[in-house]
């Protein structure tokens, strides 16, 4: 698994050196996936936690929402996509309900209500996805290149 460090983090995640710090260090609202272990190492951190940062932000930016509030919920996102697919998330939205649950759902499968806070991914899929040099999912390969022998 890619690791990034925190000058990378400002990169993907539109956040400043300062908000990074106290966001996932001194705060501890999104902490880094791998610590620092003194001077001369770095925090290290995954794109699962870079798009967490991207919707807290977003969250903050966008509806003004209060960060230190919203953290827990958008910790809870953080932990649901361990281990998920980068690529298989596109087309998926964050259904927050209030400040106490989440669901990750197909855009298609929305329901509307009141009281939720909707996120999509795509937007933030997108720009990691061109930081990273990751291919968008418009047509995947269907099966591996092979060696073909003409007879």
């Amino acid at each position: 698994m890619k690791m990034f460090q925190s000058f990378q983090m400002v990169e993907l995640t539109g956040l400043t050196k300062s908000q990074l710090r106290e966001w996932c260090s001194v705060r501890q609202l999104l902490p880094s996936d791998i610590m620092p272990e003194g001077p001369g190492t770095h925090a290290m951190f995954t794109w699962q936690t870079a798009i967490s940062l991207r919707i807290l932000k977003s969250i903050q930016d966008d509806w003004a929402g209060t960060v230190s509030a919203w953290a827990p919920v958008v910790r809870d996102f953080r932990a649901e996509i361990e281990g998920a697919s980068f690529l298989k998330l596109f087309g998926h939205v964050v259904v927050f309900d209030g400040l106490s649950s989440m669901i990750i759902q197909k855009e298609t499968e929305l329901k509307g209500g009141s009281g939720i806070l909707v996120v999509p991914l795509d937007p933030h899929l997108e720009v990691l996805a061109s930081k990273l040099a990751i291919p968008l999912p418009d047509q995947l390969p269907l099966f591996p290149p092979m060696a073909v022998k003409a007879r």
